[in-house]
C-alpha cells in the first residue's frame, strides 16, 4: 500500500504485534515513499537497530524530496553524477536545513564523482556550514559549492576558511547573501584563489655525477689526513726535543 500511495502522510502503528520482520517490510517500502512523514511505532516489538533505519528513511521524507532522489546515485557514487542541483528556488522544492546537510554530508564522504553542489536558496546555519566543513577534511573530489543567501554568519565562515587551508581542491565557495563578515569571505577568497591555480610542475634538479662528487670528497679527505699526520709528527719531534734537553 504505501509503495503506490502518495496521499497518507501519518500512520499510526502502536501497540502491535510488528517484529523486525515486519519492520524490514517498513523499510522496503519507505524507501520509495515519499509522503510518510509521521509514523508511530511505540510499544511494537521492533528492535532498536531496525526502528533506527525505519525513523531514518522517515526523517529523510521530512527533508528535501531531492535528495531523497539522488541518495542512490550519491552513495553509489554514479559516475555520471558529477553535478547535483539543491537550490532551493525550484519549484515545489522542500528547503535544505541542517539535518538534510546532515543527512547529504554523510554520504558524500566516501563518494568521488562528485563535484559541485548547488545548495544556494536554503536554511542552512552555522550547524551546517560547520558540517560541510567537517566534509571538506576527508572528501578530496568536490571542487565547487553555492550556498549563497542561506543564514550563516561569521562562525560558519571561519569553520570553512580553517578546512580550506589544508583542503587543496575545492575552489569555488560562494556564501554572497548570507551574514558571514568581510575580513572572513576575504580570508576564504584568498585560499580558493590559490586551489584555483594549477599547480606548477616541479623543478628538476641538476644532474650531477655523483662519481666526480665522491672522489673529490675522498680528495679533501685525504689531504686532510696528510695534513692531521705532519701536525701529529710535527708534535712528536717537538716532544723529543724536550726530552733530551
Amino acid at each position: 500500500m504505501l509503495v503506490d500511495n502518495k496521499t497518507i502522510r501519518s500512520i499510526n502503528l502502536g501497540g502491535n504485534r510488528i517484529d523486525d520482520d515486519g519492520g524490514h517490510m517498513l523499510v522496503k517500502s519507505l524507501e520509495t515513499n515519499d509522503s510518510i512523514v509521521n509514523l508511530d511505532l511505540e510499544d511494537t516489538n521492533i528492535t532498536e537497530e531496525v526502528m533506527t533505519e525505519i525513523m531514518y528513511l522517515v526523517g529523510i521524507n521530512n527533508g528535501p524530496l531531492a535528495l531523497k532522489s539522488a541518495m542512490v546515485a550519491i552513495s553509489t557514487n554514479d559516475p555520471k553524477l558529477v553535478e547535483v542541483d539543491f537550490n532551493g528556488l525550484h519549484e515545489g522544492f522542500r528547503p535544505f536545513d541542517d539535518e538534510a546537510i546532515h543527512v547529504l554530508c554523510s554520504l558524500l564522504v566516501e563518494n568521488t564523482c562528485v563535484r559541485e553542489i548547488d545548495l544556494a536558496n536554503n536554511q542552512i546555519t552555522n550547524v551546517g556550514a560547520a558540517l560541510i566543513a567537517d566534509l571538506l577534511r576527508v572528501n578530496s573530489t568536490l571542487e565547487a559549492i553555492y550556498l549563497e543567501n542561506n543564514r550563516i554568519s561569521r562562525d560558519g565562515g571561519e569553520a570553512l576558511f580553517e578546512t580550506l587551508k589544508s583542503n587543496h581542491t575545492l575552489h569555488t565557495l560562494k556564501l554572497d547573501g548570507n551574514q558571514v563578515p568581510v575580513p572572513v569571505l576575504e580570508n576564504l577568497q584568498s585560499v580558493l584563489v590559490v586551489n584555483g591555480q594549477p599547480l606548477k610542475e616541479p623543478k628538476r634538479m641538476q644532474k650531477r655525477d655523483f662519481q666526480i662528487l665522491d672522489n673529490k670528497t675522498l680528495f679533501r679527505d685525504a689531504d686532510y689526513m696528510k695534513d692531521k699526520e705532519d701536525d701529529i709528527f710535527s708534535d712528536a719531534m717537538k716532544d723529543l726535543s724536550l726530552i733530551h734537553i
